[in-house]
């Protein structure tokens, strides 16, 4: 190990295959390959026994870099024309340069750069790099070095000679990990650099550079949509979990950096359909978060909630069912009149759109949230109703059943719920009266007197509703759990299959018998 660490001019030459060949042209490649090779091979091999040998090595680390720089070198593996020894290269190269970073983690550029590694599919294992960059820079870095890489990588950014495809990666792999793990630690004042200034810029504090000369409203059409789409991610995150670094929530008047997140969102509502629909809604979901953090016009909460309302379609669902998730509750906490709203969007949807998409889109958005939409249950149970009728015809699959048993559980909830309220309010009743020494005759003609009132208010017309819909659950219940001997004749994978749903439906039915 001695000797090899003194041959560091022969290791480089190696590396950089020069070396005299006394063979033909057609065979010259192939052995510059195969001394390359084993120049970096010996460097890994002294480094995974001295890592600290690595760092004073700068001839060797600028080889390094040059080669990984190189597009024509990746473009060489990726093409598979070169000898099988050199499929191995970018592996030696990285697990020599993260060993280096390890030493040495102020070079932000190696840094960046080796994320290169994200855009070729190599035959050779990168799980070093890979784990570095997950366990060691995303996880462990300070918050002082994070800062640092992101300010670094500012002038990256702004560099338009640069592919935007490589900003990508350095977004996705690097930044946003990086800023959401220091979010979820708790570390929200020392990443963003400082306590809570709305109203202030300043070049040490991320979110004001982030908006500042990332944010850019007036050419944002004309943005490639993958690093539009990042930076609304990166928006998504800052709101998330820093939003009083951009407003405070106490102010009436939206402040500048507001202002301009949601300038720089708005145009997503109005994008066509032929438009990257990931992109468009993750423009909602920034839109979702600023509205469940500030007071926001209503105009601006009710459009962004019938446009997600809307959206079905599979590749952007995910995005959609996040963002109705944030804006959902917060309708009722916004405004005065937020569950009739909730109400009138969701029954105009139903009503208007015959896209079973869509119905059931909505429908699953009631299931999830059943617990805000029991004060407007009555007026919304007969779409449930219906929506179970017309997945449980025919044939259902697994998954038709399963929704089937999603939508039955929440109108039985809503049911013992209402029981349980009508049980409170007449025991509420009764201790009243006894609290004010009120007689026991007295106490159950006020009983009766309440009872009376509230029948008044519920008319027969909602009662016999509510019995019909009860009774259309029983009897799919009932039908469910007697009918699990015909999944036996379907073959007994599917027998196995519908057990837990058939165990579940019988749960059901026995909850609500009782």
């Amino acid at each position: 190990l001695t000797y090899l660490k003194g041959c560091r001019e022969d290791i480089l030459n190696l590396m950089q295959a020069k070396c005299m060949y006394n063979c033909s042209e057609e065979h010259l490649k192939h052995f510059q390959d195969l001394t390359s090779y084993y120049g970096y091979f010996i460097c890994d091999c002294i480094i995974q026994q001295d890592p600290s040998w690595i760092p004073q090595q700068t001839e060797i680390i600028n080889c390094m870099k040059t080669v990984w720089k190189s597009e024509s070198f990746h473009q060489e593996i990726d093409s598979f024309n070169t000898s099988p020894l050199i499929w191995k290269v970018p592996k030696l190269i990285s697990q020599c340069l993260v060993t280096y970073l390890n030493e040495t983690p102020e070079d932000t550029d190696t840094l960046f750069h080796l994320l290169r590694a994200y855009d070729h599919k190599y035959l050779c294992s990168m799980e070093v790099l890979k784990t570095f960059i997950d366990y060691k820079v995303v996880a462990t870095y300070s918050c002082h070095k994070k800062r640092e890489i992101f300010f670094a990588f500012v002038p990256v950014y702004l560099d338009a000679s640069i592919d935007n495809a490589f900003k990508a990666k350095i977004f996705v792999h690097l930044l946003i990990p990086m800023i959401r793990n220091s979010f979820e630690d708790g570390q929200v004042d020392e990443i963003i650099g400082g306590p809570p200034c709305p109203d202030e810029d300043s070049e040490t504090n991320i979110i004001s550079v982030f908006i500042g000369k990332f944010i850019d409203c007036e050419n944002s059409q004309t943005e490639p949509d993958n690093i539009r789409l990042l930076l609304l991610q990166f928006a998504c995150l800052f709101v998330e979990y820093a939003f009083l670094h951009i407003h405070d929530p106490t102010t009436r008047k939206h402040g500048t950096k507001l202002r301009q997140l949601m300038t720089y969102a708005w145009p997503c509502l109005h994008m066509k359909r032929y438009a990257e629909p990931s992109m468009k809604y993750h423009g909602h979901l920034l839109l979702t978060h600023i509205i469940s953090k500030f007071a926001i016009h209503r105009k601006i909460v009710i459009q962004v909630f019938n446009s997600l309302l809307e959206s079905h379609t599979g590749e952007v669902i995910g995005v959609a069912k996040k963002a109705l998730d944030i804006i959902v509750p917060a309708l009722p906490n916004r405004m005065e009149d937020g569950q009739t709203l909730l109400l009138h969007w969701t029954r105009k949807v139903l009503i208007e759109e015959s896209k079973s998409g869509i119905m059931m889109h909505v429908i699953l958005l009631v299931v999830q949230h059943n617990q805000l939409y029991y004060p407007i249950y009555r007026s919304i149970v007969h779409y449930m109703i219906a929506a179970m009728q017309k997945i449980s015809s025919g044939m259902p699959s697994k998954e038709n059943r399963r929704i089937c048993l999603d939508i039955a559980e929440v109108i039985l909830k809503w049911e013992l719920q209402r029981a349980k309220d009508e049980k409170n309010s007449l025991e509420g009743a009764t201790t009243s009266g006894e609290q004010y020494g009120v007689s026991s005759m007295e106490t159950d003609q006020y009983v009766d007197n309440s009872n009376k009132f509230n029948l008044e208010n519920q008319t027969n017309e909602s009662v016999e509703h509510d019995k019909v819909h009860l009774e259309f659950v029983m009897n799919y219940l009932f039908k469910f759990t007697c009918c699990k001997g015909e999944h036996a004749t379907a073959g007994p994978q599917n027998q196995w299959a519908s057990e837990p749903l058939w165990k579940r439906c019988l749960n059901l039915f026995k909850r609500a018998i009782m």
